[in-house]
């Protein structure tokens, strides 16, 4: 289930007690907050759902030809980027698009998942399940490039704040380490090893840009 939990995460401390947003027997496993920080999507079960303040979670999503997950809210708040694959092929990962409200639903690439919002909302990161690699689209012309130099079967990945470094989970390694590369173009940097079973993952950055978290051995 989800729950609210005040943290300052320049400063690296709670502020403030736990809040539970959901109950029951769920199965949630992403969630993306709104802009505003009223509002959350998340994946339950195989839907993208919505939960307003103070409102029962309604679902956005509701075609079961398909399971859909991973919602990303844009930094504008008028859309959410998600994953969508069909029920009978699971493998099959598609990037799809719709408006806040779950209207509007499109399809923006074939054999791509792992979506991330650019900080401007006009493109995303993802990563190709043809190649492995991580792509940038910009929305506006429809067109993709290549932004990392490596492969990685791990693409959980986020975007800084000035939209110029994309912090990715590499897979060079016999485990995962996190590394950060220009999108522009430049040279990669190692920003945690940690070795084990796992290594490090799920990179996450402060609003500000100046913290950096993650998870080790996950």
């Amino acid at each position: 289930n989800l729950e609210v939990l005040p943290f300052a995460a320049d400063l690296g401390r709670v502020t403030g007690e736990v809040r539970v947003l959901t109950s029951g027997n769920n199965d949630i496993e992403w969630k993306s907050l709104s802009p505003d920080g009223r509002s959350v999507v998340f994946g339950n079960a195989g839907r993208i759902w919505r939960l307003d303040r103070d409102q029962p979670a309604h679902p956005l999503t509701s075609d079961p030809a398909f399971r859909d997950g991973q919602p990303k809210w844009s930094p504008d708040g008028r859309s959410i980027l998600f994953e969508r694959v069909p029920a009978a092929d699971p493998g099959n990962f598609d990037l799809w698009m719709m408006a806040a409200d779950g209207a509007s639903a499109r399809r923006l690439l074939e054999k791509a998942r792992a979506g991330y919002w650019m900080p401007d909302s006009r493109g995303i990161t993802y990563s190709s399940i043809s190649d492995d690699y991580l792509y940038q689209l910009d929305l506006l012309t429809g067109r993709s490039r290549r932004v990392t130099d490596e492969q990685t079967q791990a693409p959980l990945h986020t975007v800084s704040a000035d939209g110029k470094w994309i912090v990715y989970q590499s897979s060079a390694e016999t485990y995962i380490t996190i590394r950060a590369h220009p999108i522009e173009g430049g040279e990669t940097r190692v920003v945690s090893s940690a070795p084990g079973q796992m290594g490090s993952g799920h990179p996450m950055l402060s609003p500000s840009g100046n913290w950096f978290y993650y998870q080790v051995d996950h």
